[in-house]
């Protein structure tokens, strides 16, 4: 946490849930471009350059996911589709060996645990809605994002490793979370 671009924020208040907390932390930061970066996930050593390279194309790009890993080697995370007629989200390749999309691609969402965000774009939509304690706000953010004429994009060349839940399984009742989420979205 020595490095230059790196500011550690913290706050005096706990459990703030992901989208204030994420919120309160960019609020501290002055840069283009936002990583947001869960504390179970570690990214490749040049995943963020590979994110920019997308991002940079074009100005209308908010926000920018990628390709992630369990530890075991499947797939977390090779994107999000929406199945026609569905109101929710599935997660592209989750639990394969093999990714499906091979080159960087728009998309309507993708998961908000490791994502670069245009800071233009983040604060065209008020960061994250606070009404979400945890799960659903990155879709919430993704269609929001896209009501105000951004696009979303994916890419495979960035990777990383999720821990997923890692955190949460130990402090909170999932079950209620995942309720809570999908009553706010819905």
């Amino acid at each position: 946490l020595r490095h230059p671009k790196i500011r550690y924020v913290s706050s005096h208040r706990i459990n703030l849930g992901y989208g204030k907390n994420a919120n309160h932390g960019v609020r501290h930061t002055t840069g283009r471009w936002i990583l947001l970066l869960n504390d179970d996930c570690y990214l490749a050593a040049d995943a963020v350059k590979h994110l920019l390279e997308v991002g940079m194309r074009d100005e209308k790009i908010g926000l920018v996911g990628h390709l992630t890993h369990y530890p075991d080697g499947r797939i977390c995370h090779g994107g999000k589709i929406r199945p026609k007629g569905s109101r929710t989200w599935a997660l592209v390749d989750n639990r394969r060996k093999e990714h499906t999309i091979r080159t960087p691609r728009r998309l309507e969402n993708v998961s908000g645990t490791s994502v670069l965000v245009r800071r233009e774009a983040f604060y065209a939509v008020n960061g994250f809605d606070e009404d979400f304690f945890l799960y659903a706000e990155d879709d919430a953010m993704n269609l929001a994002l896209q009501e105000a004429g951004y696009e979303i994009w994916y890419t495979p060349y960035a990777t990383g490793i999720h821990d997923e839940a890692v955190t949460n399984s130990k402090n909170f009742n999932m079950s209620e979370l995942l309720t809570h989420a999908n009553k706010t979205f819905e």
